[in-house]
């Protein structure tokens, strides 16, 4: 179970308990969807939740019309007949040796992220969807990633960042008609949503066999390092703060994290210059941010395109080690990276809760897992940047100041 799934079971567990409820009623609340003789799965039956067995040969990332996903999709009111009709309309098309809707998109993914002419590889994929959409896009990055991510290779999807630019080495994909990329994508893929779930794990898996990785097995130990790393920085610290490496310097209380050196006199506009000007040939920028309250990275990223003249993918925090985190960690190892991380924002009342039975709450674990991930991303040799937001509200204010002013030809705030 990972940190996050375990604090929240804590917390929900602790919340059953302040109202009444017995260990047995609180136990029949939980609902454990696992494989057979899993670790998981003893955890579950020795707390007697209820549980929902998997086949055990399918991992995760592949699990969309299983009980992985179609469990929580029924609790959150979808229509899982629907959706399983949708992807049964579907099987007689990817059973064709020819004209398969599958193997082509397949084959189009796989054989872009190979070198091509000039030696460029498209490994990377914008997806575009319908204004105010964007789930199937998350979910057909985290499939790809983890699918595709390991070994030095793999493809990258991510949403457009505000502006796409003319890079060589992107593949446009549109997802709906009504998207208004459609036009200048490469390719297009339609289908209702039970299908697409059903075609991009069959293109997935054609991918990963085109660039001669198991899309189905687990990537390696790196991934999980970043995890072990962030529960070890939480038992050390105890009560007490984490063990993080003290900032380079300060400036308008935003600290300012790096292994490298910056020159002397350096600046927050010279060190997100630096960074930018970091990403390789080929390679591209990730924006990750592990924030209270409303401040997205996703604004930052049409400036830092502008600023790099490469593509740039962000990702919230919390949910990145499990999405797109296995890629960045494992995959062609291309990337720049910047992590925002910051103290919890006045009034944030989930990142103060307390967790049940662990000395921190939510707050602390969430920089934990930050600075794991970029223990892990450093260890690979990856340019990182970590900025702490003593105070986020004012220094998200700064910090987009200083982006917009280095895409800005050299302009200083």
């Amino acid at each position: 179970m990972s940190l996050e799934g375990d604090a929240y079971r804590r917390i929900f567990a602790g919340a059953f308990r302040e109202r009444g409820l017995s260990e047995r009623e609180i136990a029949g609340r939980f609902l454990v969807v696992t494989d057979h003789g899993s670790p998981l799965h003893d955890f579950a039956r020795q707390c007697g939740y209820r549980i929902g067995l998997t086949d055990p040969y399918l991992p995760g990332h592949f699990g969309a019309l299983s009980a992985y996903g179609l469990v929580p999709a029924v609790l959150a009111g979808a229509d899982a007949d629907r959706l399983l009709e949708e992807a049964a309309s579907l099987v007689p098309s990817l059973s064709k040796d020819e004209d398969n809707p599958g193997l082509l998109l397949g084959a189009i993914l796989g054989g872009c992220a190979q070198q091509g002419p000039g030696g460029i590889a498209r490994d990377k994929v914008v997806l575009s969807e319908a204004a105010g959409t964007g789930a199937l896009s998350a979910w057909i990055s985290q499939l790809l990633a983890v699918g595709t991510g390991k070994r030095g290779r793999g493809i990258l999807a991510f949403e457009p960042p505000g502006v796409r630019g003319d890079f060589p080495d992107v593949h446009g994909v549109a997802l709906n008609p009504r998207s208004a990329a459609t036009e200048d994508a490469d390719t297009s893929v339609w289908a209702p949503l039970g299908a697409q779930f059903l075609l991009w794990e069959y293109a997935a898996a054609v991918s990963g066999w085109l660039l001669g990785v198991n899309p189905f097995e687990a990537g390696s130990t790196v991934v999980q390092e970043a995890e072990d790393d962030a529960a070890t920085l939480l038992r050390t610290a105890g009560t007490g703060p984490l063990a993080a490496d003290p900032p380079v310097y300060v400036e308008d209380d935003i600290e300012v994290h790096a292994d490298f050196p910056w020159p002397p006199g350096a600046d927050l506009f010279t060190v997100l210059g630096g960074l930018a000007g970091a990403v390789p040939e080929g390679g591209y920028l990730s924006v990750v941010t592990y924030l209270s309250g409303d401040f997205s990275g996703r604004y930052l990223a049409p400036s830092f395109a502008r600023a790099s003249g490469r593509p740039v993918v962000y990702g919230p925090g919390p949910a990145y080690p499990h999405a797109t985190g296995p890629i960045h960690k494992d995959g062609p190892g291309n990337g720049a990276f910047l992590v925002i991380t910051g103290e919890p924002t006045p009034g944030d009342a989930l990142a103060a809760h307390p967790i049940p039975g662990r000395p921190y709450g939510l707050a602390k674990l969430r920089l934990a897992r930050a600075l794991g991930e970029v223990r892990a991303l450093r260890n690979r040799g990856l340019p990182v940047l970590r900025l702490h937001l003593r105070n986020p509200v004012e220094g998200a204010g700064r910090l987009t100041e200083a982006v917009r002013a280095v895409a800005g030809a050299g302009r200083r705030p």
